[in-house]
């Protein structure tokens, strides 16, 4: 679908919402005086595991380490930073006495109380972070160092060695640093966590005879790698973020029967294994994925997000009016169908792109019986 059509659509649609939580009232008082509504429900004929390209690059937090996840396998991040320069006092040459990297943990995934080993290692080529996918290949240059922490650490603190220091020390003062300079990349050696540290408060920390300045952390990448795959009990299906994985999704509305019928609610309802899903050893954290995103695809690549949900106390999501940004509502693309202007193929259920994290969550398939997915469509039967 050509960016022309998409421009014409928005601008010429309006977008309506969905109606309430309970089925039995989806799309009261948007029904004229004709007749009552009816509720119909779908179950899907299309829910399988798709992968998914998760949007990594200059994220707020970056991932590092590996975790050997009994339930859904072994992952594997790498975490690629860099520095821009904060000019400082050259006057004399002052030597540099030490230089260190300062980052803090803000995100666990896997063993808490075992060590993790990570090594430092030197970007030797540029490299691209805007837009870039978590399943990116990069080059890493030579090690600089090894260090361990505790994924509970709040502070970690890499002291740099002397002979890094002498080879880099003209790249340091140098006032074309961000160019000369390409980074570090952070990768996992030893235990069972993937930690994220805060972009935010990432620092390169530059001390002289005269001074201490910090360079700040202004481009960030993580990449992750599967070792092994999940396995999961029957009729389950796994969502997780930055790891690749989602679900597609699609539904037969009946042909002829809702042609042209005018669509006054719609719902998607999704039930989630979160007794599963928060099973874990002891001492072994796996964050659940609490909000899912909604996304109307074709085949030929075009996406739009339709929508966010969040888990409920039931243990269902349940898809919330668009957000401002939004194309269409859900209630607005099937309508858009029922009278025939087709604008999608099928549904994506992914992790929100904003996340940076590896939290997980498992969803009930079509064969799920009382907990399989479903769409509620409110219509008046005698309106149309």
């Amino acid at each position: 679908m050509t960016r022309t059509r998409f421009l014409t659509i928005l601008l010429s649609g309006l977008l309506l919402l969905a109606a309430c939580d309970d089925a039995s009232t989806v799309g009261i008082g948007l029904v004229d005086e004709q007749g009552d509504p009816e509720v119909r429900a779908f179950a899907p004929t299309l829910f399988e595991a798709v992968p998914i390209k998760d949007e990594t690059g200059n994220a707020q937090r970056v991932l590092a380490g590996q975790a050997d996840d009994p339930l859904l396998g072994t992952l594997a991040a790498t975490g690629y930073v860099d520095f821009q320069r904060t000019p400082f006092d050259t006057t004399g040459a002052p030597a540099i006495t030490g230089v260190s990297l300062r980052l803090r943990p803000d995100y666990v995934y896997g063993d808490t109380t075992a060590a993790l080993s990570l090594g430092l290692y030197d970007m030797v080529e540029d490299w691209v972070s805007a837009g870039a996918h978590a399943d990116t290949t990069l080059s890493k240059g030579p090690l600089v160092t090894a260090f361990d922490l505790l994924p509970t650490d709040t502070l970690v603190t890499v002291e740099l060695p002397p002979d890094w220091i002498a080879r880099n020390d003209t790249t340091l003062r140098s006032g074309t640093f961000e160019s000369s300079f390409h980074g570090f990349a952070l990768e996992a050696t030893a235990g069972n966590a993937v930690v994220g540290f805060n972009g935010a408060t990432g620092v390169l920390r530059v001390a002289t005879e005269k001074d201490t300045v910090d360079y700040a952390l202004f481009r960030t990448l993580s990449t992750l790698r599967r070792d092994t795959t999940a396995t999961l009990p029957p009729h389950l299906a796994v969502v997780q973020d930055g790891a690749g994985q989602g679900v597609r999704l699609n539904f037969d509305f009946g042909g002829d029967d809702l042609r042209e019928m005018p669509l006054n609610g719609a719902i998607l309802r999704l039930f989630a294994d979160t007794l599963t899903a928060g099973t874990a050893p002891a001492h072994f954290v796996r964050p659940l994925l609490l909000r899912l995103q909604l996304v109307a695809a074709s085949e030929d690549d075009t996406r739009f997000v339709l929508g966010e949900a969040t888990l409920s106390d039931e243990g269902y999501y349940r898809f919330s009016p668009p957000l401002a940004v939004n194309l269409f509502s859900l209630r607005e693309l099937l309508q858009r169908a029922f009278f025939g202007e087709q604008l999608y193929d099928y549904f994506e259920l992914r992790a929100p792109t904003n996340l940076n994290t590896i939290n997980a969550m498992l969803l009930f398939d079509a064969g799920a019986g009382a907990q399989a997915p479903e769409v509620l469509l409110t219509i008046s039967p005698q309106s149309r």
